[in-house]
């Protein structure tokens, strides 16, 4: 059992009270959490294998050590990808868009796999500014468009990542996943993040392509934290987001290939 105290300051007679709520919080029998992005190319691949813990519980992430990972895919490759740490394997590979690629994690004996496409990467043409003044819905400085052309007939997926001056932006404002359901086979001009940018700000933007499990996780986790640059404006009730691994387990395994564009924004 849990307290929480609950203070109130009775100002105009100068006196103080304190009421204790006892509030019975039921335990939550901790999930097992499977992380992992596999990107097209040569990259370093990283599984991370957790588990939840109760929101009184200590903050140390409580990482899983009895596993054992192996990606496979339908070409008949496979690798082991070993164990670096507590809760982390980690392997150079060589992935291909077009691939279906399957995640094996087993733990304490017990098999999970998550199995994820790697899409076909769509570039970024170019990108497109415009000076707004100050309005309602923007502060003043630079509008950013990200310019590029989706595939016809083909069901894509993207998330757009940027950095300001050097920084990761990744809070809940800078989140933004979109599906191609009203803009299949056109010339896209998708504003970033609608906000806008101070001029002289360097700006390295990435397009990614996600295949349909990754966009209904990242989908459902934008609605979960509030982004209002999510596709559902952060309207979701609290909750998990959903996952593409076999039983009850929280994370999820996502295939991906991007393209980046580097830019400075002029002096107005």
């Amino acid at each position: 059992m849990n307290r929480i105290f609950i203070y109130s300051l009775l100002l105009l007679l100068a006196s103080s009270c304190e009421t204790v709520i006892d509030v019975d919080l039921d335990s939550t029998e901790p999930a097992l959490v499977i992380e992992a992005l596999l990107q097209e190319g040569t990259q370093e691949f990283e599984v991370r294998i957790s588990r939840t813990q109760d929101y009184f519980d200590d903050k140390t992430i409580p990482f899983e050590s009895q596993t054992e990972v192996t990606l496979s895919n339908n070409l008949g490759e496979s690798w082991e990808i070993p164990q670096e740490d507590a809760g982390l394997h980690q392997r150079e590979i060589s992935a291909q868009s077009g691939v279906l690629y399957t995640l094996t994690v087993s733990v304490d004996g017990q098999e999970y796999q998550a199995v994820s496409t790697l899409p076909e990467q769509v570039s970024i043409d170019s990108l497109t500014f415009e000076y707004e003044e100050a309005n309602p819905f923007l502060d003043e400085g630079y509008e950013v468009f990200i310019n590029f052309t989706d595939p016809l007939d083909v069901a894509n997926y993207y998330r757009v990542l940027y950095d300001e001056d050097g920084v990761p932006q990744r809070e809940s404002e800078d989140y933004q996943v979109v599906d191609d359901q009203l803009i299949d086979g056109n010339e896209v001009e998708l504003p970033l993040f609608r906000k806008t940018f101070p001029p002289q700000t360097e700006l390295l933007i990435e397009l990614r392509s996600l295949n349909e499990a990754g966009y209904e996780y990242y989908f459902s986790l934008g609605d979960i934290i509030g982004a209002q640059n999510g596709p559902g404006g952060g309207n979701a009730a609290p909750g998990n987001p959903v996952s593409n691994w076999t039983g009850d387990v929280l994370g999820y395994f996502i295939a991906y290939s991007s393209d980046t564009i580097r830019t400075v924004l002029p002096e107005r």
